[in-house]
């Protein structure tokens, strides 16, 4: 079929496209390298530090920052105009 055929017959246009479109899907949900190798001791405790560090501190940054934008970059807590405390390392 040609490329003026496909132009006229839409159906056709639309069925090659729904195959191109699940044939992407089916490529983009095969499993990764990480999920393959399973659990790895390292990489779960970078997980759990970012998500300790997400819910501790950086989602009420972020808080603050939505509630307070005319602050902008100025490194100061807006509800105390003290400067803000640098995440805490371990």
């Amino acid at each position: 079929m040609t490329n003026l055929q496909s132009i006229r017959n839409p159906q056709s246009a639309i069925r090659n496209v729904a195959i191109l479109v699940l044939a992407a899907s089916i490529a983009a949900a095969q499993e990764t390298q990480t999920e393959r190798d399973g659990p790895n001791a390292a990489r779960d405790a970078v997980v759990a530090r970012v998500k300790e560090l997400m819910d501790k501190e950086l989602l009420a940054l972020a808080d603050d920052i939505a509630t307070h934008p005319e602050i902008g970059f100025d490194p100061r807590c807006s509800s105390t105009s003290q400067p803000t405390p640098p995440i805490a390392r371990r």
